[in-house]
């Protein structure tokens, strides 16, 4: 089968749009066996720019890190980074990384890094390479379910020059179901696997 066709097929998966892939709406939450145990929408949408606040959580309830994210016109945009980690970085992606999107990604991207001590602030603006792959997936059985209608998403982040935190260089894939969200994940760091969610 040849790349056009299978561009085609990709779209009429998509077509009833991503954001069916992932359901925004705040409090709804997913849980997870594994190094992230729960992921929660915190906030949203933000009454000044429609950003919603995803926040990630360890085995144990502890926050890991929240990222903001951005729906548009039935595209999901990737806008921010921020470890709770006292002392770590926040990021900000310019222009928005495309998380569940058929539209092709940015490749270079700038990272505005807002790097915070006891006593200092530095602002670093870091290059990267952005590489993004959304595909239809196979059937994906987990604890909480069997879903036929799944989507894939593979992501890269390389640095083109040396930087103080390389935060969230490496591969990281996700696997989404349809009306339920994300339901699998594999990150430099571990995997896991839906074990229960709740949507409202």
């Amino acid at each position: 089968m040849n790349r056009t066709v299978m561009f085609v097929l990709l779209l009429s998966a998509l077509s009833c749009g991503r954001s069916s892939f992932f359901p925004l709406k705040r409090s709804n939450e997913w849980r997870f066996s594994g190094i992230i145990g729960a992921l929660r929408i915190s906030a949203g949408p933000d009454s000044t720019d429609g950003i919603y606040t995803l926040t990630y959580f360890d085995s144990l309830g502890t926050p890991l890190w929240n990222e903001g994210i951005l729906p548009v016109n039935e595209q999901i945009l990737w806008k921010s980074f921020e470890p709770i980690v006292p002392g770590e970085n926040l990021m900000k992606f310019a222009p928005p990384l495309p998380l569940l999107t058929d539209v092709p990604g940015p490749g270079l991207v700038e990272a505005l890094q807002i790097m915070s001590g006891p006593d200092t602030v530095s602002i670093q603006i870091s290059e990267m390479v952005y590489e993004y792959d959304l595909e239809r997936a196979d059937p994906v059985t987990v604890p909480a379910g069997s879903y036929a209608h799944c989507l894939i998403l593979r992501t890269q982040i390389r640095y083109l020059e040396t930087v103080t935190a390389p935060l969230l260089a490496g591969e990281n894939t996700w696997w989404y179901a349809r009306g339920v969200g994300p339901v699998k994940y594999e990150l430099p760091g571990g995997s896991g696997e839906l074990i229960s969610f709740r949507l409202h």
